[in-house]
């Protein structure tokens, strides 16, 4: 089973890649760039999941800490006035 990341390279290579009926013969030329435009946004579509997962956590993180942060608050207000 692929993992999701070659999942994307293999969409993305395809999509790149001329119908056959058109397919002829590539240059070494125009097959590097399509493979080079089909890696590049794979590794671009990975970066960008990626970055959205890592700010969904640290959003998470913030929320937990603001929590924390208010009960504490709470805790001393409290002790302050016994």
């Amino acid at each position: 089973m692929m993992n999701p990341l070659e999942i994307e390279i293999k969409r993305t290579v395809f999509a790149h890649l001329p119908a056959v009926g058109d397919f002829g013969i590539l240059s070494r030329g125009d097959l590097a760039t399509v493979l080079h435009t089909a890696c590049t946004e794979a590794a671009l579509a990975g970066w960008a999941r990626g970055a959205e997962t890592a700010q969904k956590r640290l959003d998470q993180e913030l929320e937990t800490l603001r929590q924390e942060l208010k009960s504490i608050q709470t805790e001393l207000a409290y002790a302050k006035a016994n």
